[in-house]
């Protein structure tokens, strides 16, 4: 029992390190949870990645060791940042609908842990690229070597890989059932990432209602426990969003340097958040512009360009080392000739409704919602909305007209457009004077989406009923037909 716990505990261990680091920031137990997960995952595959490159391997110990150290400087900065800390405002206690919205959401999670856990890899790209790139770097204690053009699959990025590496580096063994867990975890920040965003820009309510309608996407939790790397990139990229709207509402260097970190993150777990980098630049430019009379500009100016330093710091090594081993930044892996720019895909979050069911429409009329109240402004980055809009209405553009034949990749920037349908479904419940019987039939509508997206999170229920102590071997069989 011991030795089968060893490897989670160590996990934890890892994750807990940071968490000084993520408190010290301040904003309160959702904040410090979605960084823990973030600077983790992040962290732990960067120690990885630079053991690798620098010192030619990696071993346990070495990771161990600098996540104690960087857990002994975050617990005494936080020591001395919690001395200045204001007292933050009182809130008042959750409602019925708010406990039942969390209620929701964790049923939904616990769906997508359990699936993860339960079962190893089984969909393609999990299967024929990350979890292969991880064993061979876990056999080898070393980044696979790149081989000219014929590396393609080599130069994606290695985050959620190299977490893989550190599950099976802790087990001693493949522990498919713990890397897939790690991914998962980075898939479910999306969830705390949104609330947060949400509750940013409208509040509480807002934030919560923004988790919910993510939690009941049923591309949501298709994909949160397959092992790929499209929701851990939405997380971190979220995550970069809210920091940036931190910056845009008067923020300095913690906030500053969040957005950069965040975005290098994703940018090192996938080729796509790239285009969030100029995105981030521009954001930052227009909102030094927008703060140019007020005071602390040159402090504001200093920590965009720690912003944007930070997210190269972290994310160019691995894309300048594929150009010296590959002869190219990006892999040129994405079949655009395929892509259907027609009016069906361009309204895709409601004609493929078994993607997306409510939540698509409800995304729809935020994101309209966004670009009318930016047109009567006349504010790029006027706020909420203008960060709803700038950060997702171009990367929908890249998918439409590249990479429109798999609707997988518009999980990259959904939790974003999750706040804009929050907003507009908040809006609409404010003004209406909804009776008792109105109230119940949503909650119960709420309910019946919930837990539809808990049962399609659980794959293979039938086999689980019949026989639920399988064995590893009898899962291989069920999950990959051999």
């Amino acid at each position: 029992m011991i030795a089968a716990l060893a490897p989670w505990a160590g996990a934890a261990l890892i994750f807990l390190a940071t968490a000084p680091w993520s408190a010290a920031v301040g904003g309160g137990a959702v904040l410090t949870t979605a960084l823990t997960l973030g600077l983790a995952g992040g962290g732990g595959a960067l120690i990885l990645f630079w053991s690798a490159l620098v010192g030619g391997g990696w071993s346990l110990t070495a990771v161990f060791a600098c996540m104690l150290l960087l857990g002994a400087a975050g617990t005494a900065v936080w020591h001395i940042r919690r001395r200045k800390w204001a007292q933050p405002p009182a809130q008042p206690p959750l409602g019925r609908a708010e406990w039942g919205a969390l209620a929701l959401i964790g049923i939904v999670a616990a769906a997508v842990l359990f699936n993860s856990a339960y079962f190893p890899f089984a969909k393609a790209d999990a299967l024929g690229i990350y979890h292969p790139a991880a064993l061979t770097m876990y056999e080898t204690g070393t980044l696979e070597p790149l081989i000219g053009a014929e590396s393609l699959y080599r130069t994606y990025p290695i985050l959620v890989p190299l977490n893989y590496t550190l599950a099976y580096a802790l087990a001693g063994w493949e522990h498919e059932y713990l890397a897939k867990t790690l991914a998962a975890l980075l898939s479910l920040g999306c969830l705390p990432a949104a609330f947060l965003l949400g509750r940013e820009i409208g509040g509480r309510r807002v934030g919560l209602l923004t988790a919910l309608i993510l939690a009941i996407t049923p591309s949501f939790v298709r994909w949160a426990s397959s092992g790929y790397v499209d929701l851990p990139m939405a997380f971190f990229y979220t995550l970069t969003a809210l920091f940036a709207l931190r910056f845009r509402r008067g923020g300095g260097w913690i906030d500053g340097a969040l957005a950069g970190l965040m975005l290098g993150f994703a940018a090192f777990t996938k080729n796509a958040a790239l285009i969030g980098v100029p995105l981030l630049a521009a954001w930052l430019a227009e909102s030094l512009w927008a703060s140019r009379s007020a005071p602390g500009l040159k402090r504001r100016a200093g920590a965009a360009v720690l912003s944007l330093a930070l997210c190269a710091l972290i994310a160019a090594p691995w894309y300048l080392r594929n150009l010296a081993g590959a002869g190219f930044l990006i892999p040129d892996t994405a079949w655009t000739e395929q892509a259907e720019r027609s009016l069906r895909t361009l309204l895709i979050f409601v004609t493929l409704t078994d993607n997306f069911l409510i939540s698509g429409w409800l995304m729809l009329w935020g994101a309209a919602a966004a670009v009318w109240q930016l047109a009567r402004r006349h504010r790029v980055s006027n706020g909420g909305h203008g960060v709803i809009v700038w950060f997702t209405l171009p990367f929908f553009a890249a998918w439409w007209l590249f990479v429109s034949y798999d609707p997988r990749f518009l999980l990259l920037f959904t939790p974003i457009l999750c706040v804009g349908g929050a907003l507009a479904a908040e809006a609409v419940l404010a003004r209406l004077r909804l009776s008792g019987s109105t109230r119940v039939l949503l909650a119960v509508g709420m309910t019946a989406l919930a837990l539809y997206c808990a049962f399609i999170a659980v794959e293979f229920k039938d086999e689980i009923v019949r026989h639920p102590l399988m064995s590893h071997e009898e899962k291989i069989v069920l999950v990959r037909g051999g």
